[in-house]
């Protein structure tokens, strides 16, 4: 399973962390990531999310649903699908 983790925070390191003992995890990704989860998985650094409510979530989670990719969150779904819809308009 390839797991990508959105964000550069503590949290997502200790996601990382312990995602990272699973045998079943093959790829472990971070974005924008940080100098600890570099050392569990790979970081994408060109990509800054500075605001969860930005626009680039939005799309984010727009391009994920669109291509069924099977994803789990904090978000509800309906709070996911009112954040889109909102990017949307």
């Amino acid at each position: 399973m390839r797991v990508l983790l959105v964000g550069g925070g503590g949290r997502e390191h200790a996601l990382g962390w312990k995602l990272a003992q699973s045998h079943i995890i093959t790829d472990l990704i971070a974005v924008p990531g940080n100098p600890g989860f570099a050392q569990l998985g790979a970081c994408i650094p060109g990509i800054d999310i500075l605001d969860p409510e930005a626009a680039a979530v939005g799309n984010l989670v727009a391009s994920i649903t669109v291509q069924q990719i099977g994803t789990t969150g904090t978000a509800t779904r309906e709070q996911v699908r009112a954040r889109h819809q909102s990017v949307v308009r």
